[in-house]
C-alpha cells in the first residue's frame, strides 16, 4: 500500500469525502473515487498563482471551506462526545477566520494556532484535557510556555470539572 493509499484510509479523509458527497444534491459525485472528490482541496503552485487577489470567493469555494471545518467538527465530536460547532466568517475578499467551539471551550489566540489532538479523559478526580497546538516559531521558549500555561489555567477556571490540562506546543512550519 502506498502512502497516498494510507492517507485515503484516514478518518479525516473519509469524513471529508462524506461531507463533499453531502453537498452533491445532483449526484455528480456518485461513483467518483475519493481522490477525485478531494482533488480541488490540493493547492498546487499553479492553482495558487491562479487565485485572484481581489474578488469574492465563489459559492463552490465557500462550500469547500465549510465542508473542511464540518469534517474537523465531526471528528472532534466522535473523539470527545461533545457537540462541536464550526463557525466560519469570510469577508467578500476571502479573508476570514474559522473557529470550532466544543461545549464551553473556545480556543482563539493569535499565537496559539491549530489546536488539535484534543483528548478528554474522565477520571475519579475529574477530567484530564490533553491538546497539541502550533505556535509562532519566532517566539522564545519562555513565551510559548507562558501562552500555553495561560490557556491551561483559563480552561481550568472556565470548567471546574477539569482537574488537569496538558498542552503540547509545536512550532509552525
Amino acid at each position: 500500500m502506498t502512502s497516498a493509499d494510507l492517507i485515503l484510509e484516514t478518518d479525516f479523509i473519509k469524513e471529508m469525502a462524506r461531507q463533499m458527497r453531502a453537498l452533491d444534491s445532483y449526484g455528480q459525485y456518485d461513483g467518483q473515487p475519493v481522490a477525485t472528490l478531494l482533488e480541488p482541496f490540493v493547492l498546487t503552485q499553479e492553482r495558487k498563482a491562479g487565485i485572484p487577489l481581489v474578488g469574492d470567493p465563489d459559492e463552490t469555494v465557500l462550500a469547500r471551506v465549510k465542508a473542511f471545518y464540518n469534517a474537523i467538527a465531526v471528528l472532534i465530536e466522535k473523539e470527545c462526545g461533545l457537540m462541536a460547532v464550526p463557525l466560519i466568517h469570510l469577508t467578500h475578499e476571502g479573508f476570514g477566520r474559522g473557529l470550532i467551539t466544543v461545549g464551553k471551550l473556545v480556543v482563539l489566540d493569535r499565537t496559539l494556532r491549530d489546536v488539535h489532538d484534543v483528548r478528554v479523559r474522565e477520571t475519579d478526580d475529574g477530567e484530564i484535557v490533553n491538546f497539541h497546538c502550533r505556535v509562532d516559531s519566532n517566539l522564545s521558549v519562555q513565551a510559548v510556555h507562558e501562552k500555553v500555561d495561560a490557556l491551561e489555567r483559563a480552561l481550568k477556571l472556565r470548567s471546574p470539572s477539569i482537574k488537569r490540562v496538558i498542552g503540547h506546543a509545536e512550532p509552525t512550519r
